[in-house]
């Protein structure tokens, strides 16, 4: 099976480019940073090498 890249998904018109919206992408990376220090928090109670290794 081959993926497509997004070059090839545009030209076939299945893809649409659109420039980011600042706002959605600040939620992703905040949520991103949540979701971060959770799986930090998590694994330090279970496995301090890991939770290194995440941070």
């Amino acid at each position: 099976m081959r993926f497509r890249t997004v070059e090839e998904l545009v030209a076939l018109s299945l893809l649409e480019p659109k420039p980011p919206d600042p706002a959605r992408v600040g939620r992703w990376l905040e949520r991103s940073r949540t979701d971060h220090a959770l799986a930090a928090d998590v694994l330090a109670r279970l496995d301090r090498d890991r939770a290194m290794a995440v941070a």
